[in-house]
């Protein structure tokens, strides 16, 4: 199911009902959550396409960035549909996948989950690739360590591996403290992005109820 026919979905099941029943929920406007989430879902699952087609070309850094960022907003805006609708219904509110997307890990990142490492992707290439925080770093230094990332890397940009489609060079503010090379795939990346996606049909069985 796409954000298209979620929207037809809600737009035509009893909509005022729907209006109804999420408008005070003890005292919280959860119509408006849900019309903000719609929205920007909307808006990612229109522009996803080309970005994701343009970084597969790879023709730089930004289609990478945009296509990290449209995700980004699908995962958030998804989070956000499920703690409103189960919410109501009293059910867990927290939204967990049992498979595991990002097989391509660094060491370095493998103790994090999945929705925490692709928040580190998002940083590294693009968000906030100079001001990085350093979860791989253990000392005992008086200086907080921090990372910062190197231009992206690709197949006609110095790829370091065959093995992901892009990289970027961690960089450490501490002395003697080695470069982390931190990958991606994209096909690794659309298998992230599904999951939240094809969750829309989980909610639409919760508001069926």
């Amino acid at each position: 199911m796409n954000i298209h026919q979620f929207r037809d979905f809600v737009n035509s099941f009893h909509i005022d009902f729907v209006i109804h029943h999420y408008s005070n929920v003890d005292g919280k406007n959860y119509w408006a959550c849900l019309c903000s989430t719609m929205d920007w879902l909307t808006e990612a699952d229109d522009a996803l396409p080309e970005f994701k087609k343009r970084a597969k070309q790879n023709v730089g850094w930004i289609d990478l960035y945009g296509y990290l960022s449209c995700i980004d907003v699908t995962m958030e805006a998804t989070e956000q549909l499920h703690r409103c609708v189960f919410g109501v219904s009293g059910k867990p509110t927290s939204l967990q996948f049992p498979t595991q997307c990002f097989v391509a890990k660094p060491k370095e990142f493998a103790g994090l989950s999945d929705r925490d490492y692709f928040k580190e992707l998002r940083s590294a290439f693009g968000a906030h690739p100079v001001n990085l925080h350093d979860l791989t770093t253990t000392n005992a230094s008086k200086h907080k360590a921090k990372r910062f990332a190197s231009w992206v890397l690709s197949s006609g940009r110095g790829q370091i591996s065959d093995e992901v489609d892009f990289s970027v060079r961690l960089y450490s503010n501490l002395i003697g403290v080695e470069d982390v090379h931190l990958g991606v795939k994209l096909s690794e990346l659309d298998r992230f992005c599904n999951q939240y996606r094809n969750h829309l049909e989980s909610i639409v069985a919760e508001i069926k109820r």
